[in-house]
């Protein structure tokens, strides 16, 4: 729907795009001194919903990263545009098992939009599901193989290991107290 308000307000010349908002999308209007986040998709609100950026931050959880990376509650232009949809043919063909297809569009989706985090997220996602046919498991290119670069690059240190107590009944144990 934030599409199609973007499309009718382009043909009457209004300074409207779609914005991210994590996966959903809204249309924007910014003319440079006004902002207005046109809800599209949220019915019983008797007609126009416009939420502030601070609201909409709130209720999406938005960390400031989506926003400072230029991910998420921007205007996105026209190319940008073309690479959201794209990563909506590549969802398509991801939930029909057309890997090969999805993985082709989450790459041209991300190279269109870069800071997108969604497409950057499910063209991984699609690129972790086609190496499971290509490669057998553990081998170099398998998601295991990446898993275990991963877990190597990235581990958390791990807290050094208490004694625990022994498990241990304590039959027959007289304890004395001093006073």
């Amino acid at each position: 729907m934030a599409a199609l308000h973007v499309a009718l307000g382009w043909r009457l010349g209004w300074p409207v795009s779609l914005a991210c908002v994590r996966s959903h999308y809204i249309c924007r209007y910014d003319d440079g001194e006004v902002t207005h986040n046109i809800e599209a998709t949220q019915a019983g609100y008797g007609g126009f919903k416009s939420d502030p950026d601070d609201y909409l931050i709130e209720h999406y959880e938005l960390p400031p990263k989506a926003i400072s990376s230029g991910s998420d509650l921007r205007a996105v232009n026209p190319r940008e545009m073309l690479g959201i949809f794209l990563g909506f043919r590549g969802r398509h063909m991801r939930d029909t098992d057309r890997l090969a297809e999805a993985e082709g569009d989450y790459l041209l989706a991300r190279h269109l939009f870069p800071t997108n985090r969604k497409l950057y997220l499910e063209a991984t996602e699609a690129a972790v599901l086609r190496s499971e046919r290509l490669f057998e498991p553990g081998e170099l290119g398998s998601p295991q193989s990446l898993a275990d670069w991963l877990d190597t690059r990235y581990r958390m240190p791990r807290p050094a290991l208490r004694a625990q107590p022994l498990d241990i009944p304590l039959k027959n144990v007289v304890y004395t107290v001093s006073v």
